[in-house]
């Protein structure tokens, strides 16, 4: 019987000591993969950088390998400034209407700007949801405008990246 217990006792530690190890192991490869994907992310901030400085200082409209990078910098700027354009239309227009008779929002009892409740962080809107929350055509024709989808300053067709 002392055989038995000491085979048993032996049998039980031998299969703590795996578990252990391998669960040191497993750590260990963790860690590893945590340094690895810091180190990525840390070349990705380098590497934005370098090309905001390459865009800033360095561009060269002859050459050809970067200057499509260089336009659909350029192309997304312009629709930037478009769309903030429109947003400062829309929200002026909205301020001048509401905001007199408004007593303010439900969620912060403030102004109609002051929060940002119902989804406003959503940026896009798609053609049903237009129709669901009571957009016309005609604003999402305006729309479509901004965002360039008439075909206006587009970047190169060769680019290969979605802008």
């Amino acid at each position: 019987m002392k055989n038995f217990l000491e085979a048993v006792t032996g049998g039980i530690s031998k299969t703590v000591d795996y578990v252990v190890e391998k669960n040191r192991k497993a750590a260990l490869i963790n860690r590893v993969k945590t340094v690895i994907r810091s180190e990525e992310r840390n070349m990705e901030r380098a590497y934005m950088e370098l090309g905001k400085y390459y865009y800033r200082t360095l561009r060269d409209p002859e050459n050809k390998e970067t200057e499509h990078f260089c336009r659909a910098v350029d192309h997304s700027s312009q629709r930037i400034d478009r769309a903030v354009t429109k947003l400062e239309e829309l929200s002026g227009e909205d301020s001048d209407e509401g905001c007199a008779s408004c007593a303010g929002c439900d969620a912060c009892g403030e102004g109609c700007d002051s929060c940002m409740e119902d989804g406003a962080d959503e940026i896009e809107m798609e053609e049903g949801d237009a129709a669901r929350d009571g957009v016309s055509e005609e604003d999402l024709d305006d729309l479509r405008k901004i965002d360039g989808a008439d075909g206006a300053d587009e970047p190169d067709s060769s680019f290969p990246y979605d802008v």
